[in-house]
């Protein structure tokens, strides 16, 4: 697999390497790395400015890969993302306050944890 950024070299990965790099994100995420807002703020902002950056050789290769026009590149592909990256960024901080949710009877009694971005239910032994 190989995949190309934007103004750097391209990155080789075999399938071995592709579980150390899960390994090392997987291990960020345990560690509390991507929970600050500031943090998911900066990625969101690295995302818009690869696009914008990049925005000629993504829409050479949508034409290369799939025939689309360059306008056709930024309606349908490259448009859509920079709105779905300002739509995150406008609702961020509601999306990141921990919420109320029910739980199930069948899962009562329960202890609840909404600190990550999926709730889970820690069942007691009566």
């Amino acid at each position: 697999m190989t995949a190309t950024v934007p103004h750097t070299e391209s990155i080789h990965l075999t399938e071995s390497d592709v579980g150390s790099v899960v390994a090392h994100i997987r291990a960020g995420f345990n560690q509390g790395t991507t929970r600050p807002l500031e943090w998911r703020r900066a990625q969101l902002d690295s995302m818009e400015q690869m696009l914008r950056d990049g925005e000629e050789q993504l829409a050479q290769a949508l034409k290369s890969d799939l025939g689309k026009s360059p306008t056709e590149a930024w309606t349908t592909e490259i448009g859509f993302v920079l709105s779905d990256l300002a739509h995150t960024r406008k609702h961020l901080t509601k999306w990141a306050k921990p919420r109320k949710v029910s739980v199930p009877l069948v899962f009562r009694p329960v202890h609840r944890d909404t600190s990550r971005s999926v709730t889970i239910f820690h069942i007691r032994q009566p």
